[in-house]
């Protein structure tokens, strides 16, 4: 009879052969480091998109002369930073925007800064663009493959 109540508890207690607190404690261990990688790579996720959003537009004051610069990579999602900027520019200045540093400017910036410019006359601000191109090549590559597919 104790034979058979020695192997029912060894049954109950085991996983493999070995006892359930180890491989309790082992799971809890892998969970825990699973979680820890998680949070890890979450955490340099958003320090590297804060670290290339805070800096992504300048605005230099002179006066009534203004400055703003577009540097790395001006993504939608550095839109609200380019509104802001925007809405500091009082009526009857000069704003110079200079694209010079930029990479990649994205088509919501490319939007904003028209609509801007559109704006500009009402508010009689004189505006000029440098190293600004008008159709930036990635819409230039994708309507040529548009067209290619097409016909």
């Amino acid at each position: 009879m104790n034979a058979a109540l020695n192997f029912q508890v060894g049954e109950n207690c085991c996983w493999r052969g070995r006892p359930g607190w180890l491989w309790l404690a082992r799971s809890a261990a892998r969970a825990a480091r699973a979680i820890g990688i998680a949070i890890g790579i979450a955490t340099s996720a958003l320090l590297a998109m804060r670290a290339n959003l805070s800096r992504t537009f300048t605005l230099t004051r002179h006066d009534d002369h203004f400055l703003l610069c577009l540097r790395k990579d001006a993504t939608f999602l550095s839109k609200p930073m380019l509104t802001h900027c925007l809405a500091q520019i009082p009526d009857r200045a000069t704003v110079l925007i200079d694209a010079e540093r930029a990479d990649f400017i994205d088509r919501d910036i490319r939007e904003t800064l028209d609509a801007f410019v559109s704006e500009a006359l009402r508010r009689q601000i004189t505006v000029e663009r440098r190293r600004w191109s008008e159709a930036p090549a990635q819409e230039r590559r994708a309507v040529l493959l548009t067209l290619r597919v097409m016909g």
